[in-house]
């Protein structure tokens, strides 16, 4: 019950440290909700992809979707079944915490989300602007 206890509140933590510093981050489920060991968050206008390689590259190891949807192209049913809207769930993150799992931990792969985020913002902008 403690470690359960743990992990919600780091879970709890890492999403509220993603949704509050990137403006298009929401989280798919309430805080306190959900299973303790796994967080995920919805990217508007980003796709999982390009983020899983950001992020593979700061070591955070991430999945997109919902695990029921890993490994696949489209948006995740279950999202879909939840009333996210594609636009949201194309930018699904889903992370995976442990009982090795640390706030710093924690800290890191918000502060990785954050940071892969604002890369791919960039790349859109100088992107719009050449065209």
């Amino acid at each position: 019950a403690s470690e359960v206890a743990r992990l919600g509140a780091l879970r709890d933590e890492l999403i509220h440290g993603i949704t509050n510093r990137v403006e298009c981050a929401t989280a798919t489920l309430a805080p306190g909700v959900g299973i303790a060991g796994t967080a995920h968050v919805c990217l508007e206008g980003l796709e999982s992809e390009s983020l899983l390689y950001l992020l593979d590259e700061a070591d955070v190891c991430v999945s997109a979707a919902s695990a029921c949807a890993s490994g696949a192209m489209e948006p995740s049913h279950v999202l879909a079944a939840m009333g996210v809207e594609r636009e949201r769930s194309m930018g699904a993150l889903r992370l995976s915490l442990g009982h090795t799992t640390t706030e710093d931990d924690i800290d890191r792969a918000a502060v990785a989300v954050v940071e892969a985020v604002g890369r791919l913002r960039a790349i859109g902008s100088r992107s719009k602007e050449t065209s």
